[in-house]
């Protein structure tokens, strides 16, 4: 018996086309120069070599994928009922508490993430600027979406969706993760799924390149860290079901985007 599609209700990243690395690492630098990393490239440079078709893999993976600090990101509805446009309206704007990033939601021409509900019992994102590869269609997907979503569900799905879009990356794949995988299993799981190897691979068992990657000590509580049960580990331990931010989550965030104030502490009541 075929198990569902997308059982564990977990997302794939949209992966760019592998001949538009040239191009993903032309935008990312010149969207915001500290994605460069450990390069010290110019953007003329960049530009130049980028025409010559001189990026190769090795410059690909120290590019990180962040917006420039301080950005207004356009958001269109592809498609999809008012009342479930506004669920995720409302859970996406909780980002900008911690992000010196503005969504602005509404019937832009041009916008930068694009989103459909089409896509049914899937989840996707792009990560952060690979979202300007995609000219046409679809950035970001709800597929598990309607009226009998419970609220946490809404929290957690779009929190998660736009923390990649804002260029985060699953914590489950984070260079500082210890999840030890039972390869076997987790292949064989989401290969009922409707999964290939290589989609398995790349979002669940492929650890993410440090030299291109901003992270903290693995994060247990993360919103972007997925609930993997224990049959899919070595040690039979699973993951936990995360519904919100952490506050791990919430200072990254500031670290990567500064500039929002940080609230005050609440009064102590004498």
């Amino acid at each position: 018996m075929t198990e569902p599609q997308n059982a564990l209700k977990i997302c794939v990243i949209l992966k760019p086309p592998a001949d538009k690395n040239n191009e993903a690492v032309s935008i990312a630098i010149k969207e915001r120069a500290d994605n460069a990393g450990s390069l010290e490239l110019e953007a003329d440079a960049l530009e130049n070599m980028t025409a010559r078709n001189e990026i190769g893999p090795e410059i690909a993976l120290v590019v990180r994928k962040l917006w420039r600090n301080g950005r207004t990101l356009r958001v269109r509805f592809l498609d999809g009922e008012p009342a479930i446009q506004a669920k995720v309206v409302r859970w996406a704007k909780e980002w900008e508490k911690y992000a010196n990033i503005t969504f602005d939601f509404g019937d832009h021409l041009v916008a930068e993430i694009r989103i459909t509900f089409l896509d049914k019992e899937k989840a996707y994102s792009a990560v952060g600027t690979d979202a300007l590869l995609f000219n046409t269609g679809a950035t970001m997907n709800f597929g598990w979406f309607d009226q009998d979503t419970e609220e946490s569900e809404f929290e957690r799905t779009v929190m998660h969706e736009f923390g990649h879009a804002l260029g985060c990356i699953h914590e489950h794949q984070s260079p500082s993760s210890g999840i030890c995988w039972n390869e076997q299993a987790v292949l064989e799981h989401f290969r009922r799924s409707g999964w290939d190897e290589e989609t398995t691979r790349h979002n669940v068992l492929n650890k993410e390149n440090p030299l291109n990657t901003n992270f903290t000590a693995f994060d247990p509580k993360s919103i972007m860290l997925y609930p993997f049960p224990g049959k899919l580990t070595c040690d039979g331990r699973g993951t936990p079901f995360n519904t919100t931010l952490s506050e791990t989550d919430k200072n990254f965030m500031r670290q990567m985007y500064p500039g929002v104030a940080t609230p005050a502490p609440e009064p102590v009541m004498g």
